[in-house]
C-alpha cells in the first residue's frame, strides 16, 4: 500500500475490538453521565457557600434534561432537535443558565472568598460540547464567542489589570478565556473527530445497502444484471453519499496493458466513457495505471507533489486523489478512482471505506459474469443441441461444432479434430470455420504418425492457453515443434502461414476418452481470464457429447448392417441357392421327360418363389422402418409384418411402460427380440410366437417363446443371430438365457435392470 500524504498520525484505533458492552453503557446512558457529572461541580462548588442556589442550580438543570428525555421518543421533537439551529438555541439556553448561576455566585455570595481556585465556569464546557457535536466551525466559534462574552460580563474585576480602556481586562480574565477556548477547541476536535468517524462508518453501510438494495431489484425483476448498468450507479451511489467530486471506474486489459473508463458519477467523466478513453499503463505515468501494475492502493492529499499524479484534462482542479484496485476470483477487475479539488482530504477511513466497497463491486463484477456464463451455457445447449439430439452425419455435426465455437466464442480460425477411441482408426478432419488465409491447405488429414493432433489425442492436459505465441520457440515446444515433413521441406507451420498470435487448444474428452481436438486461433494476442477458460471447458463437453453421440450412432448403423447382413445372408442366399438347385433339377433336354418329376420341381421351385418374396418384402421393411422411441408400438408393428409376410401368429402381452425405458435400451431390446422371432420363423420353422414383458423389483422380462421344431443350443452355428442377441445384451448389462430341444421349440429369457417399478 502506498500513501503519499501520511494519514495515520491522528488518533490511534487498536486493532482488537474494544468491550462493545462498556460501548453500548456510555451511548446509552451519555445523557445521565454528563448530568452527573454536571451536578458533581455544582455540588463541589456550591454546597459550603449556598445550599439553596445549589438545590436551585440543580433542579432547573434536571428539568431541562428531563424534557429532552422525555421528548425525544417523539418523531416532529427528534426532527426539530437534530437541527443545528436548534442545537444552537439549546447552547445559548445552557450558557444563559450558567452565566445566571456564577454571576449570582459571584456578586451575592462568599464564594471568591472561600474557595480557592475558581473552577465553576467550566460548566461553559458543557454547552460548547452541545455544539461541537453536530456543529460546523463557523456554529462553534460563534457559540465559543458568546460563551467569551458572557464570562467577562459575569466575572469580577480581580487580579493585575492588563488592559483598562475601552474594556477592563485582567489577567484573570485571560487566563480563564485562554483555558476556555483550549478546553472547548480539544473538546470540539475530540467530539468531530469521533462524531466523523461514526459518521464515515455509517456512510458507509447506507452505501453498501443502496448498492445491494439496487442488486436486489435486478434479482426480483430476473433481469440481467447488467455489468455496466450496475457500475455506472455503483459510482453515483458513492459519489452522492460519500461527498466525492470524481468517482471513476476503470477496466483493466491485462494484455494490452490499457485502462478504459467504463462508468464516471459526473458529466466530465461520463463523456471520458463515452470516448471511450484508455490510459495505456507503460506509456503514461498516472495514479491509476501505478494501482493497476502494482495492485496495492495509493493516496494522495497534495497531487502537486505526487510523482505519479497525471494531470487529466476532464479533471483540471483535482488536488487529491484516491484509487483501490478491484479485484474479482483473483484476478485485477480494473480501479476505482476517487478525485476530490481540495488538498488534504482523505482520511484513514477513507481508504478503508474505499477498499470495503471496491470489494463489494468486484464481488458483484464476478457475479455478472458468472450469470453472463450462465446465460452463454443456455444458448450454446441450445445451438448445439440439434447435433446431439438429431440424425446427422458425423462431417455435418463436427462442422455445425466448428461454426458455433467461431460464432461464440469469438475466434478468428476454429479448427476441429475428431477422434473415435473404439476404432481408432486416426483423427477425421481438419473442420474449420473462419478465414483461413491458406484454405486449400486444409483440406486433407495428416497422414503423418507425429504431429500435434496425435501428440494431444495420446496424452495432455484438458485444456492449454497461449496469450502470445511470439514469445515461444515453436521449433523447440513439445506441442508446436514442426512434423517430419515440414523440417524436411521447410514448409511453414499452421500457426506461421495462419499468423497466428494466440490460442486456446482444448482435448474434448467423454467419459475421460479423448474424442477430439479443439483449437480456438486468434490473429492478436489475447488475455484468457477465468471466465473464458470457464467457457471453453462448457463448450468442450458439449462438443465431446455431440461427437461421441456420432460415435456411437455410427457403431449401432455399422452393426445393424452387420444383422442385416447375416439377415440377407441366411435368407435371401438361402433362398437362391435352394431355388438354383431346383431349377438345375429340372432336365429338359433328354429323349423322355418326366413329367411328374418336372411338374414336382415346378411346384417346389413357386413355393421357393413365394418364400423368397416374403424374405424379399421382409427385409424391405427393415430398411424402411424408422424407429419410434415407443417400444409396444414397434412391437405392435413387428407383429403386423409378421403375420402380414410370413402368415404366422404372434401373440403379444406387453405390460411395460414406455417411460420406463430410455430410447437406447428400447432400440436396442427391440434388435434383440426383431432377431430371436426371425430366427422362430426362418430357422425353427414356428407358425406361432408369443412375446411377454413385465417389470418386477426394477428388473425388465422379456420373453420370446415359439412353437417350432427345435434344436440343440449346442450344436447351432454362428450366423444365425444367437451370437449378436447375446452380445448386445451383454453390452446393456442384462441377462441372455436360451432353453431349446429338438421338437419343442425355443424360449429366449431377456433382463436388464431399469430405473423405476410399475
Amino acid at each position: 500500500m502506498i500513501i503519499h500524504s501520511p494519514m495515520g498520525e491522528g488518533l490511534h484505533f487498536p486493532q482488537i475490538r474494544p468491550d462493545r458492552r462498556w460501548i453500548r453503557f456510555f451511548v446509552k446512558h451519555y445523557t445521565y453521565l454528563v448530568g452527573i457529572a454536571t451536578s458533581l461541580i455544582i455540588i463541589a462548588s456550591l454546597y459550603y457557600i449556598d445550599v439553596k442556589v445549589m438545590s436551585i442550580a440543580l433542579l432547573g438543570y434536571w428539568v431541562y434534561v428531563g424534557v429532552k428525555v422525555r421528548n425525544r421518543s417523539n418523531p416532529k421533537w427528534v426532527s426539530l432537535y437534530q437541527s443545528v439551529l436548534t442545537q444552537f438555541v439549546r447552547t445559548l439556553f445552557l450558557i444563559t443558565g450558567v452565566s445566571i448561576l456564577l454571576g449570582y455566585v459571584y456578586t451575592h455570595t462568599d464564594y471568591l472568598d472561600i474557595v480557592k481556585v475558581d473552577t465553576l465556569w467550566l460548566l461553559y464546557l458543557m454547552a460548547i460540547s452541545v455544539i461541537s457535536q453536530r456543529g460546523s466551525r463557523i456554529w462553534f466559534i460563534l457559540t465559543l464567542t458568546v460563551v467569551i462574552i458572557s464570562l467577562y460580563i459575569v466575572s469580577p474585576v480581580e487580579g493585575k489589570v492588563i488592559l483598562s480602556f475601552p474594556f477592563t481586562i485582567t489577567l484573570e480574565i485571560i487566563s480563564k478565556v485562554f483555558w476556555l477556548v483550549s478546553l472547548s477547541g480539544l473538546t470540539y476536535i475530540l467530539l468531530r473527530y469521533m462524531s466523523d468517524a461514526v459518521a464515515d462508518i455509517n456512510l458507509i453501510v447506507n452505501v453498501q445497502n443502496h448498492i445491494r438494495e439496487m442488486e436486489g431489484k435486478f434479482l426480483r425483476s430476473n433481469m440481467e444484471l447488467n455489468k455496466d448498468d450496475y457500475l455506472e450507479k455503483s459510482v453515483e451511489i458513492i459519489r452522492n453519499d460519500l461527498h466525492y467530486d470524481h468517482v471513476n471506474v476503470y477496466r483493466l486489459d491485462s494484455y494490452t496493458e490499457k485502462l478504459t473508463c467504463v462508468a464516471a458519477a459526473c458529466p466530465s467523466g461520463k463523456k471520458l466513457v463515452e470516448e471511450g478513453y484508455t490510459v495505456n499503463i507503460q506509456e503514461q505515468e498516472s495514479i491509476i495505471g501505478h494501482v493497476a501494475k502494482t495492485g496495492l492502493p495509493h493516496v494522495t492529499n497534495h497531487t502537486g507533489k505526487d510523482p505519479h499524479y497525471l494531470p487529466t484534462p476532464a479533471f483540471p482542479k483535482t488536488k487529491s486523489e484516491l484509487v483501490v484496485p478491484i479485484r474479482s476470483r483473483n484476478r485485477l477487475y480494473g480501479v476505482l478512482d476517487i478525485q476530490v479539488q481540495q488538498r488534504d482530504y482523505f482520511l484513514d477511513q477513507d481508504l478503508k471505506a474505499l477498499q470495503i466497497l471496491a470489494n463489494n463491486i468486484g464481488w458483484v463484477v464476478d457475479n455478472s459474469e458468472q450469470f453472463e456464463h450462465f446465460n452463454w451455457i443456455n444458448h450454446i445447449i441450445q445451438k448445439i443441441a440439434m447435433p446431439i439430439f438429431t440424425q446427422n452425419y458425423l462431417d455435418d455435426t463436427l462442422q455445425e461444432i466448428a461454426d458455433v465455437a467461431q460464432q461464440e466464442l469469438g475466434t478468428d480460425l476454429v479448427i476441429l479434430y475428431s477422434y473415435d477411441p473404439d476404432t481408432k482408426e486416426g483423427a477425421l478432419g481438419p473442420i474449420y470455420a473462419g478465414e483461413p488465409m491458406q484454405p486449400e491447405l486444409l483440406q486433407h488429414v495428416s497422414q503423418e504418425n507425429d504431429n500435434v493432433v496425435l501428440r494431444l489425442i495420446a496424452n495432455g492436459d484438458p485444456i492449454y492457453c497461449y496469450e502470445n505465441l511470439n514469445e515461444l520457440v515453436l521449433t523447440e515446444h513439445p506441442l508446436f515443434r514442426p512434423s517430419p515433413t515440414h523440417r524436411a521441406t521447410g514448409r511453414p507451420t499452421f500457426i506461421e502461414r495462419e499468423k497466428i498470435q494466440a490460442n486456446a487448444i482444448i482435448r474434448l474428452l467423454n467419459n475421460e476418452q479423448c474424442v477430439g481436438i479443439l483449437f480456438l486461433n486468434f490473429r492478436k494476442p489475447r488475455t484468457f481470464t477465468f471466465w473464458d477458460k470457464q467457457r471453453y471447458f462448457s463448450f468442450a463437453h458439449l462438443a465431446a457429447l455431440a461427437i461421441q453421440k456420432m460415435h456411437s450412432q455410427q457403431h449401432e448403423i455399422k452393426l445393424e448392417m452387420t444383422d442385416l447382413s447375416n439377415h440377407i445372408h441366411d435368407t435371401l442366399i438361402g433362398d437362391t441357392l435352394g431355388l438354383h438347385k431346383v431349377l438345375n433339377s429340372m432336365d429338359l433336354s433328354g429323349k423322355s421327360i418326366d413329367v411328374e418329376k418336372i411338374q414336382t420341381a415346378v411346384n417346389l421351385a413357386k413355393t421357393m418363389t413365394d418364400q423368397l418374396h416374403n424374405d424379399i418384402r421382409y427385409i424391405s421393411g427393415l430398411l424402411k422402418d424408422n424407429l419410434s422411441n415407443d417400444m409396444q408400438v414397434e412391437l405392435d408393428k413387428l407383429a403386423i409384418i409378421f403375420r402380414q409376410v410370413f402368415r404366422i401368429k404372434i401373440d403379444l402381452k406387453w405390460n411395460v411402460d414406455n417411460d420406463y425405458l430410455p430410447q437406447t435400451l428400447s432400440r436396442e431390446l427391440l434388435i434383440v427380440v426383431r432377431e430371436a422371432v426371425t430366427n422362430a420363423v426362418k430357422h425353427a420353422r414356428a407358425n406361432s410366437i408369443t412375446i411377454t414383458g413385465t417389470v418386477k423389483s426394477n428388473i425388465l422380462h422379456i420373453r420370446v417363446s415359439d412353437n417350432g421344431r427345435g434344436f440343440d443350443p449346442k450344436h447351432v452355428r454362428r450366423v444365425n443371430g444367437l451370437a449378436s442377441m447375446r452380445y448386445r445384451m451383454t453390452e446393456l448389462g442384462g441377462d441372455f438365457n436360451l432353453v431349446s430341444e429338438p421338437g419343442k421349440g425355443a424360449t429366449i429369457d431377456l433382463s436388464i435392470p431399469v430405473n423405476k417399478e410399475l
